[in-house]
Parts: C-alpha cells; structure tokens; sequence
C-alpha cells in the first residue's frame, strides 16, 4: 500500500476460539478439539498471520501460558495479548489484579478504603 513501507500489515480474528470460526464446523478439523490444538491449527492456516488474546483484557496470563501459546504456533506468527482493562480506563475486578502488586504495600493501603475484594477500581484510582 502507498504510504504504508516499511509498516507490516497483518489479518487475524479476536480469539482462535472465536464462536463464528468454531460454529462454521469447516475451519477447523473435527479432531481438533482442545484449545492448544485450535491454536496450532489457526496458526498454520494460510488465511492468518496472527491472533489477538481477548482473554488477557480481565486478567494476565501467567508466563507458563504465555510459553505454552508460543510452543504451539511457527515462527514469526503474531500473538497480540489484548491490553489489560486497568489500562483502557475500564474497571477490573481487584481479584484479577496480580497478587504481588496486591501484596505491595501501597496497594494494601489503597485497598484499607474498600469494603470488600469483590468491588471494582480502575487506573486512575490507584
């Protein structure tokens, strides 16, 4: 595209488990079956060069999963985590929120005003 050099362009969906992909019974085999195998699949399909995680916008995956996504797509294939909610001014569930910034001693003294861990906070309260 004119005025686009030296930007790479890339088409993907928002989830290898996208319910129009898994509803359609043409895109994946039928013995696909379990999330990591649809994540191999979808990644060698020639119609997609990457994926977005959906998941990732309520709570951040752990570096095992993370690994796990790697493991299971080739080189040079394009996984987009989705930015966590707290930093799209959305609120998050303070369960959802890694324990080690939790257990920091600020976020314990933000928290003391909180009637309980069910409630919700965005960016801009902390």
């Amino acid at each position: 595209l004119e005025g686009c050099r030296g930007t790479m362009l890339r088409q993907g969906t928002c989830g290898w488990t996208d319910a129009t992909l898994l509803k359609c019974k043409k895109f994946y085999p039928q013995s696909v079956i379990q999330s990591g195998e649809l994540l191999s699949h979808y990644s060698r399909t020639p119609f997609f060069s990457c994926v977005e995680v959906d998941s990732s916008a309520y709570a951040i995956p752990s570096v095992s999963m993370v690994r796990l996504w790697c493991k299971q797509v080739p080189l040079g294939f394009l996984i987009h985590m989705k930015a966590f909610s707290i930093f799209t001014a959305q609120s998050v569930p303070l369960t959802s929120i890694p324990r080690v910034v939790r257990e920091s001693s600020s976020f314990i003294e933000f928290n003391k005003t909180r009637a309980s861990s069910s409630q919700k906070t965005t960016a801009s309260e902390l």
